[in-house]
């Protein structure tokens, strides 16, 4: 099983309409369901969703049309791999002025945790 961690774009500005945007900074890391390169292994959102439920962590979707990363290379590697991406909201990706929260960041550190020590017993 495979999750890439990432950065992710935030598009909440003014002028952007809300269906546009396909994630919020402040509202916790984002969890991939589809982009460009990859849908998701739900098995691996479902641990990743409990677990932060358990814990009481927010966590948001990522709409799906923006971005690839390195899981869709992941997931079809050897006979497959379960796979997906949790990522940390940031505006002005790729920039010399990218902007973040290191609320989503510290966040993003806690659903992995929690992914990993699995209290959800999935």
């Amino acid at each position: 099983m495979a999750i890439a961690i990432e950065n992710t774009t935030a598009a909440d500005v003014p002028g952007i309409k809300d269906s546009e945007i396909p994630v919020y900074i402040g509202k916790g890391p984002a969890i991939t369901v589809a982009d460009k390169s990859i849908i998701s292994n739900p098995k691996v959102n479902k641990r990743l969703i409990k677990n932060a439920e358990i814990r009481k962590l927010t966590y948001q979707y990522k709409k799906p049309r923006y971005g690839m990363t390195d899981a869709g290379k992941i997931q079809f590697s050897r006979s497959g791999v379960p796979s997906t991406v949790v990522s940390v909201p940031c505006r002005y990706i790729h920039s010399p002025t990218s902007l973040l929260k290191l609320d989503d960041i510290y966040k993003t550190i806690q659903l992995i945790e929690a992914f990993i020590l699995n209290p959800a017993k999935i």
